[in-house]
């Protein structure tokens, strides 16, 4: 936001004449565009012609209140965020001053929305005219606040080229790919970190296969009547009873 000290600096180099308290707010609002970094390249009834017949080349403000029922002014962008053209008319209305900006643009361009202000002129400037820019305006300072925060900062700046914002719009810039460094230990969530199946505590049977080749071991169980355990039976599982030449035991067998 440009200062009154910059806009009223603007006035006195200007020099502008004052037909009235209108035309000093007027001014007003011309300078802080000026402050603010554009530059004046129509004013008046030239300012309304088509924008193919207007150039860029800076001009003064002589003629810029001939109008008698408007004022008229065209600004070109001095840097490459600012807009390539803008239109700023204020037209009196009783004791107010209808102020209207808009980015001129070709067709197919990019602009923004126009802005609106009413300024009430007897608020910030003097009916009288006084030796002294300052002393015609009541109130600069705060003259320049309202139309820097309700045209010019409204208005904005030209939104990044496509150039710029190769990744479209709506798109967030990717992070900066990240360098491993092998030196360095990196925390790993829960869900990266490697899992081994449980070794069991028994098993070694057809029924419980045991781990494979190169897993430790643990103990097993002995199984059923302290056989190897399994559904398959050999012929000296204890199932069977104890097989010898003069009697056979079977597991519940009253003995003979």
């Amino acid at each position: 936001m440009v200062s009154a000290d910059a806009v009223l600096a603007v006035i006195r180099a200007s020099r502008p004449s004052f037909k009235s308290a209108h035309d000093r707010v007027a001014f007003a609002v011309h300078a802080t565009f000026l402050a603010s970094g554009y530059s004046l390249i129509a004013t008046g009834s030239r300012a309304l012609s088509a924008s193919s017949e207007l150039k860029d080349d800076e001009i003064s403000c002589e003629g810029w209140n001939d109008m008698e029922d408007a004022y008229v002014f065209r600004y070109a962008g001095t840097h490459p965020d600012m807009w390539k053209a803008i239109e700023v008319k204020g037209t009196p209305l009783g004791d107010m001053l209808m102020v209207d900006a808009a980015p001129i643009g070709s067709k197919g361009e990019e602009t923004s929305q126009p802005c609106h202000l009413a300024i009430k002129v007897t608020d910030f400037a003097s009916e009288v005219e006084a030796k002294s820019y300052v002393q015609q305006y009541k109130s600069l300072e705060g003259l320049v606040n309202l139309i820097s925060s309700s045209l010019v900062d409204k208005l904005g700046k030209v939104s990044q080229s496509s150039s710029t914002t190769s990744i479209g719009v709506g798109l967030e810039e990717p992070e900066p790919r990240r360098i491993f460094d092998e030196t360095q230990s990196y925390p790993q969530p829960e869900s990266m970190r490697p899992s081994f199946p449980p070794i069991p505590a028994y098993g070694g049977s057809d029924l419980m296969p045991g781990p494979g080749a190169g897993v430790f071991q643990p103990r097993r169980d002995p199984g059923y009547f302290g056989g190897p355990g399994g559904v398959l039976l050999g012929p000296n599982d204890p199932l069977w009873g104890r097989l010898g030449p003069d009697r056979a035991e079977f597991p519940g067998q009253d003995p003979p």
